[in-house]
């Protein structure tokens, strides 16, 4: 039911007033549906300034959690930041559930996943958003979006339990991970930190 509506709207974006249309949507409820494609047509500050003005009587958050693990994995640092800060409580170390009840990967991690170069995501959940840059990947948790594998050596690069981002990122397996070790390390990530098989990030 999120789809048609949408596809419809993104029609009619030429004859009506994108900030108002957007906002008028968002008063209710935020779908993942709705906002994920809106970014990727390249409107982020509609979505943004939308969120923000309506963050205080938006009354099912639900979809946030799916949305923010997007826009960390994506790369989309300032978007992050901007909604990041419409949200409350201790959300940034994630724990929390998708619309199925899945319990997510908390955004430190997901940030840790994507190819492109992503530090400026993870500066903005350790600096902004004082993220545990320890916290660790356990067995229940599941990506979103969802990552498809194409051979089983990628497969296996892929958290494990107990894994910290540094597991993640010192397999190096992309330039940019090199930068990014060094910058958790300054800011209290510990190479020390043993997964569920014993293992540090430098084994």
């Amino acid at each position: 039911d999120d789809f048609r509506p949408v596809n419809t709207e993104f029609y009619l974006l030429r004859s009506q007033h994108f900030p108002d249309l957007l906002r008028e949507k968002f008063k209710e409820y935020v779908s993942e549906h709705y906002v994920l494609p809106m970014i990727l047509l390249g409107y982020h500050q509609e979505v943004a300034q939308a969120l923000e003005q309506n963050a205080s009587i938006i009354e099912d958050k639900s979809s946030m959690p799916a949305i923010m693990a997007s826009l960390a994995r994506w790369g989309f640092s300032e978007l992050f930041g901007r909604i990041g800060s419409t949200m409350t409580g201790n959300w940034i170390n994630g724990g929390d559930t998708s619309l199925r009840g899945e319990k997510l990967t908390p955004y430190l991690l997901a940030a840790g996943q994507r190819d492109l170069p992503n530090l400026d995501v993870i500066q903005v959940i350790v600096e902004k958003f004082n993220a545990d840059v320890n916290i660790r990947f356990e067995a229940d948790m599941v990506d979103k979006p969802k990552v498809y594998y194409q051979s089983t050596m990628a497969l296996n690069r892929h958290y494990k339990p107990g894994d910290t981002i540094l597991h993640q990122l010192a397999q190096g397996t992309h330039w940019w991970h090199e930068g990014a070790i060094r910058y958790l390390l300054e800011h209290g990530a510990d190479p020390n930190t043993r997964n569920h098989q014993g293992k540090t990030p430098l084994c």
